[in-house]
């Protein structure tokens, strides 16, 4: 890149390389390049990108690892100490676990937004919604019962928001803006929302569900990309 095109390599393009070895399952090479290449680069994208590609692929050797390193980065990150300390659920390993993880502190600023008839509604952690968003969230959650929707709790950002739910994941922000434009929003069209954080396994495995039945496709738009539902899938091949 440098010789060629006179492009001095940034933290974007070391996070890439990273995210492409993973992804398509090279853990030697990537390893090889974490050891050789990336020793003094210390950005959190690039241990954020081998998190995410650790998580997809069910490698908890190296989502332990790159948490570590965030944490090298930042040792009083909340949210990458809950994230190691949750990463054992993510595989099952569910007596590793520990029992406590940065109680009493808050992770972040959650809270996701949408807009009906040129006004901006705002859906905040610990929020209670109306009686008509509580009740249309009871009616999803029915039917997608009824129609066989099993909760898959082995998400390592299960626990990222925090409220806590014990439904089939209608608890979280983007749920509850989901619910009140789908009252708000005619017939079929668009649902659209905007997420200050990660979108969670659990909400990202309900959407999917709910594009199935629910008869319209919705966006959502967090931190990491956007996932457009439907017909059961979403855009992001459950990558984000």
């Amino acid at each position: 890149m440098e010789v060629v095109y006179g492009v001095e390599q940034s933290e974007e393009h070391y996070s890439c390389i990273v995210e492409a070895f993973m992804r398509a399952g090279m853990l030697e090479e990537v390893e090889n390049f974490i050891d050789e290449v990336l020793p003094g680069k210390n950005g959190t994208k690039i241990w954020n990108n081998l998190l995410s590609s650790a998580r997809v692929i069910g490698n908890m050797d190296m989502a332990r690892f790159s948490l570590e390193k965030l944490l090298e980065l930042d040792p009083i990150d909340c949210f990458a100490n809950l994230l190691l300390d949750k990463a054992p659920v993510m595989f099952g390993k569910w007596k590793d676990a520990s029992k406590t993880a940065c109680i009493g502190k808050t992770i972040g600023s959650n809270s996701s937004c949408i807009e009906v008839k040129s006004k901006i509604y705002e859906f905040v952690s610990n929020q209670n919604p109306s009686e008509e968003v509580s009740d249309k969230l009871i009616e999803l959650e029915r039917e997608m019962e009824g129609l066989g929707y099993v909760v898959d709790r082995n998400h390592l950002l299960h626990d990222v928001e925090e409220e806590e739910y014990d439904g089939v994941g209608l608890g979280h922000t983007e749920m509850k803006a989901n619910a009140f434009e789908i009252l708000s929003l005619p017939h079929r069209m668009l649902v659209m929302v905007t997420k200050s954080i990660r979108m969670c396994g659990s909400c990202h495995s309900a959407c999917k569900f709910m594009s199935t039945f629910v008869y319209r496709e919705s966006v959502v738009k967090d931190n990491c990309t956007f996932h457009h539902f439907r017909d059961g899938k979403c855009s992001c091949q459950d990558i984000w």
